[in-house]
């Protein structure tokens, strides 16, 4: 649906530490950042009924945070604020 909310199986989740206001203009590229997995993803809930999402080892919310596809929030974990995690540019 965004960068910051995936169906996994039957259920819609939010991911956790990002926000995505662009809906749902992203969900192409967070479909290519899963489709190595072949479409397998671990989820582990965090608070406030978020998930911590990975697909082939690597966190969604850092790759789209990476690229420019969803801003951290206020309860996000230290590391999705680091400037190695930031986008090399700007995307809308």
């Amino acid at each position: 649906m965004s960068a910051s909310r995936i169906r996994v199986g039957d259920n819609w989740i939010n991911l956790y530490g990002i926000n995505d206001p662009t809906v749902p203009e992203h969900t192409q590229e967070m479909i290519a950042f899963i489709k190595p997995s072949d479409g397998l993803v671990e989820c582990y809930e965090k608070t406030g009924g978020k998930y911590q999402c990975y697909a082939d080892g690597k966190d969604l919310a850092v790759l789209a945070l990476g690229r420019g596809l969803a801003h951290s929030t206020p309860e996000a974990p230290a590391e999705y604020r680091s400037p190695s995690v930031q986008p090399t540019h700007a995307r809308h």
